[in-house]
């Protein structure tokens, strides 16, 4: 941990502006200093995110609507293979399945 301390107090005395390195300290009160520029950030990130968000959840209505519509396309195939096999139980559960879609 002393050497987090030297690091930092040596930074701190030559306010080196090339320098790369970060530790927590640093960290801590670049934050402690720097709250609107932190709350800044933070709130573009979750800006772009939201955005994504969004998009990600339109994207999934979509894609329910084509399996829903994918059901009702495909019954018609489902029941004529079914009725033609003499496997009403199967056509049954067919219609079953679709049938909320349906509605």
């Amino acid at each position: 941990m002393a050497g987090w301390m030297d690091h930092y107090a040596l930074r701190s005395i030559d306010d080196d502006a090339s320098a790369t390195l970060l530790c927590p300290l640093d960290l801590f009160v670049c934050a402690d200093q720097c709250p609107d520029s932190v709350a800044e950030r933070s709130n573009a990130v979750n800006s772009k995110l939201q955005r994504r968000r969004d998009h990600i959840e339109e994207l999934n209505r979509v894609r329910s609507l084509l399996r829903k519509l994918q059901v009702v396309f495909d019954l018609p195939k489902k029941l004529r293979a079914a009725i033609d096999e003499d496997a009403l139980e199967i056509a049954v559960d067919d219609y079953s399945a679709a049938a909320p879609v349906l509605k």
